[in-house]
């Protein structure tokens, strides 16, 4: 326990180091997860911003090429022919084939002016129905065929759940077929789910992408979702949530449809961004400052701890002064008295005629003090006796120690001289030790009641 207590110093020191280590460690921790962050939103920034100039510029390069397909001989004379032969198809089909498999699409489909599905590349349930009143009229191809018809121009319809492709989503895009100036049906495509066909960005390690559609959402695996579903709040503008995951929400126009990309970064991407070295290098730095810092104070700690030990030869000196002053007429309790009213505000509540009793009762408890210097029991006892007589006056603690000095100003107006430097030097030392430790049994006593 005595080795405890003796260590207690730097006991704190090291606890002082810990703490700051901790400290410092967290902070360092997420300034690089906020600095991971950034940099996460940076690159998603960018993948989104080369992801919607590369959808856009598809789009209106597919608007050129569909309006090639349905200007030409081939489309033009099927599209006009109801009852085209089998040999027109099967050379429609090694043609449409080569189409579908060079640009990625998933069919190439052929609507006539009534709204019936004349072609397909796949040949998927919806040959052969009608988009006005069969099964398929309030499908996307459906909605493409009123549009086009309507407008007789280039026309999108967003993803939606298709009943002929399994019930996948499926988006179309179309252009009118014209004859002689007389619209007689619509080439169209079905585009695919699919992040590669469709040339969205390159896939960073951990994040999740989805296209946001008007209904709906889908990722790189095709798997999709209603928008109700997603969980966040899609609005037409640019977002950034920062929770445990990131959300970066980049909205665009497809045409006359309102799409968007986002992308899901969860703390696993942040994490394994963190430079580790910049973590360490702030610990290892509080370590060193930290240790500084508690040896500069252990250091002023022990100085100050040894300005308050005194030895012999600086208590035969005290003695032999107070001695030479007990020799001669004086009034220094009285005059020490006066110096703590005045100077140090403290009221020892005294009658006028009481004052030259209060001054010898003054010197006869310094001179008690004086002579048990060298024995640490006695001098403890007189000094528990002094702290009570300062609890009793609700003497302050600042009160105290400024005790020394007035004691020496009224000790050396009484001897009417200075006191030599040594002997000075030990009275310092010893008054200084005293009121500390008077202030320190007043400190404990608090503690205990």
């Amino acid at each position: 326990m005595s080795l405890l207590k003796r260590n207690t110093p730097q006991i704190y020191g090291l606890v002082f180091s810990i703490i700051a280590m901790l400290l410092v460690a967290k902070a360092s921790y997420e300034l690089e997860i906020e600095r991971a962050k950034l940099k996460v939103v940076e690159n998603l920034n960018l993948n989104h911003e080369l992801s919607i100039a590369s959808i856009t510029g598809d789009l209106k390069a597919l608007q050129e090429e569909i309006k090639l397909l349905a200007e030409s001989d081939r489309i033009k004379n099927f599209a006009n022919n109801s009852s085209s032969n089998s040999s027109a198809i099967t050379d429609l089909d090694e043609w449409g084939n080569k189409i579908v498999k060079h640009f990625g699409y998933h069919d190439l489909l052929i609507v006539n002016e009534k709204g019936y599905v004349i072609y397909s590349v796949v040949k998927e349930k919806d040959l052969g129905t009608n988009l006005v009143n069969g099964p398929f009229a309030n499908s996307g191809l459906g909605k493409l065929y009123n549009q086009i018809k309507k407008t007789k121009a280039f026309s999108v319809t967003d993803f939606s759940i298709y009943e002929p492709s399994n019930n996948m989503l499926a988006g179309f895009v179309g252009a009118p077929i014209f004859k002689n100036e007389k619209f007689i049906g619509l080439i169209s495509i079905q585009l695919p789910t699919s992040f590669e066909k469709l040339n969205i960005g390159v896939h960073i390690k951990n994040i999740e992408d989805y296209i946001i559609t008007t209904s709906y959402y889908f990722d790189r695996g095709a798997k999709f979702q209603s928008i109700d579903k997603i969980g966040f709040h899609i609005s037409k503008e640019s977002s950034v949530i920062m929770r445990d995951s990131l959300f970066l929400f980049t909205p665009f126009q497809l045409g006359n449809i309102d799409w968007g990309i986002l992308s899901v970064a969860p703390p696993i991407v942040f994490k394994s961004a963190i430079r580790w070295s910049q973590v360490w290098y702030h610990i290892i730095l509080a370590l060193l400052v930290s240790r500084i810092l508690v040896l500069v104070v252990l250091y002023q700690y022990k100085k100050n701890r040894q300005a308050l030990v005194y030895i012999k030869n600086e208590v035969v000196l005290v003695q032999n002064t107070w001695y030479q002053l007990n020799k001669k007429d004086h009034s220094f309790g009285t005059d020490f008295y006066y110096r703590l009213k005045n100077k140090n505000n403290i009221e020892l509540g005294v009658e006028k005629e009481n004052i030259d009793k209060v001054g010898s009762l003054i010197e006869q408890n310094i001179t008690q003090i004086i002579d048990v210097l060298l024995n640490e029991v006695e001098l403890k006892n007189n000094l528990l006796a002094a702290a009570m007589i300062c609890n009793q006056h609700k003497m302050s603690s600042s009160q105290i120690l400024k005790m020394p000095k007035l004691f020496l100003e009224s000790f050396e107006d009484e001897m009417g001289k200075e006191i030599p430097i040594r002997a000075r030097l030990a009275w310092q030392k010893i008054l200084k030790s005293i009121s500390f430790r008077i202030v320190s049994f007043l400190k404990t006593n608090a503690e205990m009641n």
